[in-house]
């Protein structure tokens, strides 16, 4: 037997499958955070636990920051790469106030150059993470503003996707807004929401948001 699907169901089942593969991914950003967490502490004996309130968006960027650690300290193991990456976003986005435990532990690992080379290229990250999140609309200057809106990097593309599919709307975002892996309101992401809609409005010639040459690109999307 066929079943015909009506426009009412067909639209609940694209929303429905929106919702559900953006909280996936953020939820795997979230988990990636907890894992490096759980093997830097065993390692270094530091607790970065405090970062986990924004589990989400510190796992949106931290790949960056390995792949740049394995490519330029090959023999590092993980959980050295773990300690690095979390030590510099410590750092870099909340000017931890335990800097001189961190620079012991790393002294005493023979770590001082690979802490100093993660902590500069973390810094420049933070630079490009700003100007893609001023582009958007979100002018931000402190390391905890940008790493609290950092969540949107890897769902962006499918953000915009929906914005501009006739067949989702904005019911779409209500599971979004109620996500536990969101460090910002409800209010400020529907702010948000608001002027990704206006820059897709006035850019009709576009697919998505034109970002400045050369700067760091929002990650291809599978999700819808």
């Amino acid at each position: 037997m066929q079943y015909i699907l009506t426009e009412e169901q067909h639209q609940l089942i694209l929303t429905e499958g929106f919702k559900d593969a953006v909280e996936d991914r953020l939820k795997r950003a979230y988990d990636f955070t907890k894992d490096t967490i759980n093997r830097a502490g065993q390692q270094y004996g530091l607790s970065f636990k405090f970062l986990l309130t924004y589990g989400a968006g510190i796992g949106s960027i931290m790949p960056a920051i390995y792949d740049y650690l394995n490519g330029k300290y090959p023999t590092l193991s993980d959980s050295d790469i773990a300690g690095l990456a979390l030590s510099a976003i410590s750092l870099v986005f909340f000017n931890a106030k335990d800097y001189v435990k961190i620079y012991k532990k790393m002294k005493e690992e023979g770590h001082i150059e690979e802490l100093g080379d993660a902590v500069s290229f973390t810094e420049k990250l933070k630079d490009r993470v700003a100007r893609i999140l001023d582009v958007l609309g979100m002018s931000l200057y402190q390391g905890l503003d940008i790493i609290s809106y950092s969540f949107l990097l890897p769902i962006l593309p499918a953000i915009l996707k929906m914005l501009a599919d006739a067949d989702l709307d904005m019911v779409a975002l209500k599971g979004l807004m109620n996500s536990s892996f969101i460090t910002v309101s409800a209010v400020t992401l529907q702010k948000i929401i608001e002027k990704l809609t206006e820059k897709i409005s006035s850019k009709k010639t576009s697919d998505d948001v034109s970002e400045p040459e050369g700067e760091l690109q929002a990650p291809e999307s599978d999700i819808v």
